[in-house]
């Protein structure tokens, strides 16, 4: 079973990844949404995980996605885009 690596503060609608050191991204959605980029063991790629909070954490979505420049200094602005019009699509057309 795939879980979050990331600490969520749903109430709050935080989310803290500073002490995940593989998590390249994370961010909550509609209050109840976990999105997670994570480091895969190949380079300038990653798995790109949804999961809902209501549910669980049960996994929605899985993927791998590719990372500009290998996130050596945080994720790109394209990549983050990119990840966040995803997971919009993802969660409306469930």
């Amino acid at each position: 079973m795939k879980i979050p690596l990331a600490n969520y503060d749903m109430k709050n609608k935080k989310v803290k990844y500073d002490d995940s050191p593989d998590v390249i991204w994370a961010a909550i959605l509609d209050n109840r949404y976990k999105i997670e980029v994570v480091r895969s063991s190949k380079s300038y790629n990653a798995e790109y995980t949804i999961y809902d909070s209501e549910a669980n954490d049960s996994v929605i979505f899985h993927d791998e996605v590719v990372v500009a420049y290998n996130a050596v200094f945080g994720p790109d602005v394209s990549d983050v885009s990119s990840w966040q019009e995803k997971a919009i699509e993802i969660v409306d057309n469930r």
